[in-house]
Order: structure tokens, then sequence, then C-alpha cells
């Protein structure tokens, strides 16, 4: 199965949809690869990078609420 790559460009303007739908496929992929024995680096790696937008993007709306609620 071959790997979809995307630039951190391309992931900053993925809907939520998407960026989690990818983390799920990801995540299922590295479970397999570890089930085979195989190697799951790459896999692994992407999903720290959508990992990490999840995350920017969880905060960004934590501090959004939190402005909004001051206002």
């Amino acid at each position: 199965m071959t790997l979809e790559t995307f630039t951190i460009d391309e992931i900053a303007v993925m809907s939520d949809d998407d960026l989690y739908n990818h983390m799920r496929n990801l995540h299922e992929r590295i479970g397999q690869s570890r089930k085979e024995r195989a190697d799951s680096k790459l896999e692994q790696e992407d999903f720290c990078y959508f990992y990490r937008e999840a995350k920017v993007r969880e905060a960004r709306r934590k501090a959004s609420t939190a402005y909004t609620a001051a206002i």
C-alpha cells in the first residue's frame, strides 16, 4: 500500500474531517505494520505532523473561545 504524502502547507488547510480521517488511517497503518513486524517509521513521522496540526487547531479554538468569552 503506497503512502500518500502531504506538505505541511497542505495539512494546514485541510478540513478537520480530512485531518482526522488521515490520522485514523495512519494510526491503522502503523498498527498493521507492527503486527507484520514491518517498518512504520514513515507512517509514524507523518502521523506526528497531522497530530501537531490537530493540537495547533485545538489550542487555537481554546484561545478563541477564551478571548470571545472575555470581550
